[in-house]
């Protein structure tokens, strides 16, 4: 039996083998098409590329140098950086992590000086006109951005955002090239897309150091780097490396120290300004969104399907979760987790005003509302 199967396994083995080197052959061509595309437009337009906004400045691709504008950017990189630097950009990256993010304001041809409107008829100009052979049989992994006064336009539809991360999200509405199995959402490459769907993968993830237990490796990792390891404060100054607990407090302290422009974030629908991208949140829920998703069981309704899902589980009969000291059975794995730390007395939160400490934030909450007369959200 075993001489038999053996073969058959080898052959296999040797047609798996044989698959993987045609993709991994097909990768490396589809990439030297991509850094053809690129090295060809920044040789032959004023396109320029930005490595990343450090919430200060914009930070060179080409080099370590920066600038708080991208005008200044953009001269940088057209006077400072010859052919070699250009033709060479990316050489060495992989097809699974690659992404140009690329600066087209005021795009020009530096052949024939004539201005061209977009990225999509930039490719038609180098090709049609100068028979430059751009690929476009490739999927695209180049986030083309137009600056526009203190703000940015999207070039594939009307929308503008004021920061710079907020418009590399959304132009992945445009190039998606990976989509999330589990939420649709889409990514321009693949490793942002793989880094994505790790945060939906659950699970049991108990803390090496303590006896906490995460629904996700993400909050894991997370947890055991801010509270063992000490490194609670991880959003930088990038004006003078000073660190904060929260995104929040980092920019207040970078508009009050060191003078940079208020965080706005506009609503897209009433036009409204907020501070934080949480407000906007919260204000868009509450003012544009219908609760379509109702229970069948009872009052409820929610924005999304999968937060019906969720409170589905409250009116299941079934209690799979069992806590091995008292018996106690739940519907889902978190309220027996939250339970356990009862008889565990982990006690995680602690009232500021009295020094009494609490195993669950329910308990918190009705301390601070009934003793010291404050409501916490």
């Amino acid at each position: 039996m075993t001489d038999e199967t053996e073969p058959e396994k080898v052959t296999k083995d040797v047609k798996k083998s044989a698959a993987d080197k045609k993709s991994k052959k097909d990768q490396i061509l589809e990439m030297e098409k991509h850094l053809t595309n690129i090295s060809t437009i920044l040789l032959h337009t004023n396109a320029t590329p930005i490595r990343y906004h450090d919430g200060a400045n914009y930070v060179c691709a080409l080099c370590p140098e920066t600038y708080p504008l991208p005008s200044e950017l953009k001269l940088h990189v057209l006077e400072e950086h010859d052919q070699i630097d250009k033709s060479s950009f990316m050489e060495g990256h992989r097809l699974t992590s690659y992404v140009v993010k690329l600066d087209i304001t005021n795009l020009r041809c530096l052949i024939c000086h004539s201005e061209i409107e977009g990225f999509d008829p930039l490719f038609e100009h180098l090709n049609t006109v100068h028979g430059k052979g751009l690929h476009t049989d490739i999927p695209n992994h180049i986030l083309p951005f137009r600056f526009v006064g203190n703000g940015f336009d999207c070039v594939q539809c009307p929308k503008s955002f004021e920061h710079f991360k907020l418009i590399q999200e959304h132009m992945s509405a445009h190039y998606g090239n990976y989509i999330c199995e589990t939420c649709n959402s889409r990514f321009v490459n693949k490793r942002t897309m793989q880094n994505h769907a790790n945060r939906h993968k659950k699970g049991d993830f108990p803390c090496s150091q303590c006896a906490k237990i995460f629904d996700t490796n993400r909050k894991k990792l997370n947890h055991e780097k801010f509270v063992h390891a000490g490194d609670y404060k991880r959003k930088k100054c990038p004006y003078c490396q000073e660190k904060f607990t929260n995104y929040a407090k980092k920019r207040s302290h970078m508009v009050k120290e060191h003078g940079a422009e208020p965080l706005s974030v506009k609503c897209d629908i009433c036009k409204k300004t907020f501070s934080t991208r949480a407000r906007l949140r919260g204000h868009t829920r509450r003012d544009h969104m219908e609760c379509q998703h109702a229970c069948q069981e009872c009052e409820m309704r929610f924005f999304t399907k999968m937060e019906l899902v969720k409170h589905m589980v409250k009116h299941s009969p079934l209690r799979e979760y069992q806590c091995d000291i008292c018996q106690k059975a739940y519907a889902r794995k978190h309220t027996l987790r939250e339970h356990l730390k009862i008889h565990a007395n982990i006690r995680n939160f602690k009232c500021e005003l009295c020094a009494y400490t609490f195993v669950q934030k329910c308990s918190w909450k009705t301390h601070m509302r009934n003793k010291h007369k404050v409501n916490v959200p």
